[in-house]
């Protein structure tokens, strides 16, 4: 990633999941707290939350190359830094 340009980086430290897959973690997740989950619906979330973790990880590392090179980041508890 560090060689990746500016405007790169911009867009993977903005980057959420989309809609659908956060729905989906979200509806497994309650499944999860009222049932056994299926060996699918298991081997699902399994998966959602590694591209959730993987997702965090990226952008992490995207705002702090970009802080580096000079750029402002905001403060996360802000809703500035999601916009």
């Amino acid at each position: 990633m560090q060689s990746m340009s500016d405007e790169m980086l911009w867009r993977i430290a903005r980057s959420v999941l989309p809609t659908k897959r956060i729905e989906l973690y979200d509806m497994l997740l309650e499944t999860k707290e009222q049932r056994t989950l299926s060996p699918s619906e298991d081997e699902q979330l399994e998966i959602l939350h590694e591209e959730s973790d993987m997702l965090m990880i990226r952008k992490s590392y995207a705002w702090a190359l970009l802080k580096s090179r000079g750029f402002e980041i905001p403060d996360p508890y802000t809703a500035e830094a999601y916009e």
